[in-house]
């Protein structure tokens, strides 16, 4: 067990006493920051037992202060390296502390508030260690399945940045299934919320900045691998679930957190939203950019009549042409799936979603 005597972390804190034994083998130190929220953390940590092969990671739970029983669980699994800090250092400080406890040449930093699928760590660890030149590989992240209106949607698959040179979530909404989101890309950050970074890479750019508190320090730690000439991966083998934002008190700084990114990137960031569509399908080259797109405000591929139709009307149109900007309607989906042209991008009552929101 840790215990903090500063606020301050600048360097990686050492174990107690004697070093405990390497894990021999392991590929992946996977790192979990947590604040109360007990029931995210068992679950959390119960789906990485489930889905992970044993002996691929070792496993370290931050706890920043908790006064729920979180202590008293963590402390019950010998599979768990515990690390108890005395207050709530936030994301990135307790993040920073379990970095520096890692072992394995990956580190994994991953949020309590997410149930991990089969194959996640293997697709992470297969994808940094096929390409030399990767630093940080994110994944697809979904939203649970009793989601008010984006059931087993997706939340993450990657993060672009728009004209207003703030970060989002590129495909927010879209089914899992859909090719846009089921293609390994490049992007300027991926979210923090899954995240593998190789343990070199940490240390050389001292972990995450921890002026930020809990908001930002992820897309600025991927802002800053990138600038070592290593390349930011999403890769849609690899998925986990994500209750989002279920930390305590998560948008309290969010004002202070986006104006230290501002002052820190805004005038170096490249607009990348087109880029990235264009490069998963979503749009045609420039070249090709020399004939009118028809698009059409519609149910699609839904237990409706006006998606009946909707299809009907469309399958008059060649392939290319157009563009279907439809109703999220989980609910309501038949059992195709929709092509590059469709985007998922409003609801029922009226509300509009990224990326048309924008």
């Amino acid at each position: 067990v840790f215990n903090s005597t500063s606020a301050r972390l600048p360097r990686p804190i050492p174990f107690p006493g004697v070093e405990p034994p390497s894990k021999s083998g392991i590929q992946a130190s996977i790192v979990i920051p947590v604040f109360n929220n007990l029931s995210f953390t068992k679950s959390c940590i119960e789906s990485i037992f489930q889905n992970t092969p044993p002996d691929l990671y070792e496993l370290i739970v931050v706890d920043n202060g908790s006064t729920d029983g979180t202590a008293k669980y963590l402390q019950s699994l010998p599979e768990v390296r515990y690390i108890r800090n005395r207050k709530n250092l936030f994301f990135a400080r307790g993040s920073n502390r379990g970095g520096w406890a890692a072992r394995a040449d990956n580190i994994v930093f991953l949020n309590n508030d997410t149930q991990v699928k089969t194959g996640w760590l293997d697709a992470l660890l297969e994808t940094v260690s096929n390409h030399s030149g990767v630093g940080i590989v994110g994944n697809q992240q979904l939203f649970p399945d009793n989601h008010a209106v984006c059931p087993g949607r997706v939340w993450h698959a990657g993060i672009a940045f728009g004209n207003d040179k703030n970060p989002w979530h590129v495909f927010y909404g879209y089914s899992p299934d859909h090719p846009l989101v089921n293609r390994q890309m490049d992007y300027q950050a991926v979210s923090g919320c899954c995240m593998l970074i190789r343990r070199e890479q940490f240390q050389q750019l001292g972990g995450f900045d921890a002026r930020y508190q809990n908001g930002f320090e992820d897309v600025d730690l991927c802002l800053r691998v990138r600038n070592l000439g290593f390349r930011v991966v999403y890769t849609p083998a690899s998925k986990i679930v994500h209750f989002v934002s279920s930390s305590e008190s998560r948008f309290d700084r969010d004002a202070d957190n986006h104006a230290l990114f501002r002052r820190e990137w805004a005038d170096r960031i490249k607009v990348t939203d087109v880029d990235a569509f264009r490069a998963a399908g979503l749009l045609s080259d420039t070249e090709l950019q020399t004939t009118s797109r028809i698009g059409f405000i519609s149910a699609f591929n839904q237990r409706r009549q006006s998606a009946r139709y909707a299809n009907q009307l469309l399958s008059t149109f060649p392939n290319g042409t157009f563009t279907v900007l439809s109703e999220i309607a989980p609910r309501d989906a038949d059992s195709s799936s929709d092509s590059p042209s469709v985007i998922r991008a409003w609801d029922r009552t009226g509300v509009w979603y990224y990326p048309l929101l924008r």
